[in-house]
């Protein structure tokens, strides 16, 4: 039998108890060895209670159990493995599915046998019952304690720390904190007699290098959570077990100063959030990439009234991921502008154009010879007429003779050729429309520069946003504020070709043949 030992002990007191880490691995390896069994490993859980269902080292003894290298789980005590029932009977379902043996030293039983199991889960309703027990007690000490006018456990509130009970006891009270309320009344300045909103106070303690407790930036959510807790008047509330109790404590504000706090908060003014159009991304468009992945969106900082491009994956909130690429926000107007300049440049230049056109036919016509693109689609359209007349053929005499149960059979091989057949055809109409369009490109793109110069030099948001739609912008972030990326130019055709550049606040969707690329890589 391969044993694996499980420890676990979730306070210092209990060391003093008989239950500590070393004193259940000494008990457990004595059992181990007077069974005769093989000592696989140990998993040892300190400072965890019993009631969480996840433990770091029970979680790796039950990855052991399921990969089949452990035969039977020793502990101590039933206690130390669960005092959860619900956590009890879901395990040990499991371990009896994987074949896996429990063993218990104090209660003596062996889950191996039918009279092991029914013990097994009587004992786990007493563990249960006992946790429960044990939680009842601590909050009815806290609550005598808190009922006392001493702080009855945890962290200080913001503003406050946590000293020795002048009494002589060795309870604990709470004393105002100087440094940290110095900060809340320079809150209550800023927001009382300057009209500061959360924000703006946020701003000015980051900006003056005031950090909070851990040393963090401060965040507006977080500073008005502070500033509206009604305990800064001197009177603190323990809610635990029962009915609240009131504990009076050094009073950081006065009553008017409170008041005049909580009017101030709730008269700050929230301006809307500004509407705005994001030719680069938003309203079914994605133009901008990060490089964790995730698409740019714009926003707005109400505070500043200035748009920006966000990181989609800028917050914690996006699953278990966030992007590690900084920055995560990115000033809009610089951002659209340069990609404007980029675009007019190659727009408004007819060489530039002409250049790329000319690079596009030569690669979508290399090889090209007008003879011998005709002879072979004399070549395949001949086959292609003989091949049609046969399957209509064929169809006449199926039906003549009822015998379409075969149809579908006799017809596909001749619908597969006919379809490879018609597949060359096209490939060599759209060679000779490429080359036929390739003598008038020149001309046509010239004329496309001079309308860009016409139309492009007072764009417009919506402007902007329907040549980027046009061109497919596709910008990927490379590092910082850096972006690089490709467009795709339709070659003007002879009836549309100006539909490329729409007026201000037109929105053309057509795209003929594309030219690639338009801004360098």
């Amino acid at each position: 039998m391969r044993a694996a030992i499980y420890a676990r002990v979730s306070t210092a007191d209990q060391a003093m108890e008989g239950t500590s880490i070393d004193t259940q691995l000494d008990s457990c390896r004595s059992y181990v060895n007077a069974k005769s069994w093989d000592l696989v490993d140990t998993f040892v859980d300190e400072g965890v209670s019993g009631a969480k269902d996840t433990r770091p080292g029970l979680d790796r003894l039950l990855t052991a159990c399921r990969v089949g290298q452990v035969d039977v789980m020793v502990v101590s005590k039933l206690d130390r493995f669960s005092r959860s029932l619900r956590h009890l009977v879901n395990t040990f379902s499991e371990l009896d599915q994987l074949g896996v043996s429990f063993a218990s030293i104090t209660e003596s039983f062996d889950s191996s046998t039918s009279t092991g199991r029914m013990l097994r889960s009587m004992l786990g309703t007493f563990a249960e019952f006992e946790r429960d027990r044990i939680t009842e007690r601590m909050v009815e000490g806290l609550r005598a304690i808190a009922a006392r006018g001493y702080w009855p456990g945890g962290p200080a509130p913001y503003g406050y720390q946590i000293v020795d009970a002048d009494d002589g006891t060795k309870h604990k009270t709470l004393a105002i904190n100087t440094e940290e309320a110095d900060v809340l009344r320079l809150v209550v300045d800023l927001m009382v007699n300057h009209g500061y909103t959360t924000y703006r106070a946020a701003t000015y303690l980051n900006d003056h290098e005031i950090r909070t407790r851990q040393g963090k930036l401060w965040w507006h959510p977080n500073l008005r959570h502070q500033v509206r807790k009604p305990h800064l008047t001197g009177e603190w509330t323990y809610k635990q077990g029962g009915r609240p109790i009131k504990l009076e404590i050094p009073a950081i504000l006065s009553p008017d100063e409170w008041d005049r706090l909580q009017a101030a908060i709730k008269g700050a003014p929230r301006p809307q959030r500004k509407q705005r159009l994001y030719p680069l991304t938003g309203r079914g468009r994605v133009h901008l990439h990060c490089q964790c992945g995730g698409n740019f969106t714009g926003m707005v900082r109400k505070e500043k009234n200035r748009a920006y491009y966000t990181c989609a994956r800028a917050h914690d909130s996006w699953g278990k991921f966030r992007c590690p690429h900084l920055p995560r926000t990115i000033q809009a107007e610089p951002l659209e502008q340069d990609v404007w300049d980029k675009v007019v440049a190659v727009l408004t230049d007819p060489d530039t154009l002409t250049e790329l056109a000319a690079d596009h036919i030569t690669e979508s016509t290399a090889g090209y010879d007008s003879a011998t693109t005709t002879r072979q689609r004399r070549e395949l359209e001949a086959p292609i007429g003989r091949i049609n007349k046969q399957r209509i053929r064929i169809v006449r005499d199926l039906a003549d003779q009822d015998r379409l149960d075969i149809l579908d059979s006799a017809i596909g091989q001749i619908d597969a050729e006919l379809a490879d057949l018609n597949r060359q055809l096209e490939q060599l109409k759209a060679l000779q429309r490429a080359s036929t369009e390739g003598h008038l490109t020149a001309k046509k793109l010239r004329a496309l520069a001079d309308t860009a110069r016409q139309r492009l030099q007072h764009p417009t948001p919506e402007l902007m946003a329907s040549v980027f739609d046009v061109l497919q912008i596709d910008l990927h972030r490379v590092n910082g504020n850096h972006f690089q990326g490709t467009a795709t130019l339709p070659i003007p055709t002879k009836d549309s070709w100006l539909d490329i550049l729409p007026a201000a606040g037109e929105v053309h969707t057509k795209v003929p043949q594309r030219l690639t690329p338009l801004l360098p890589r």
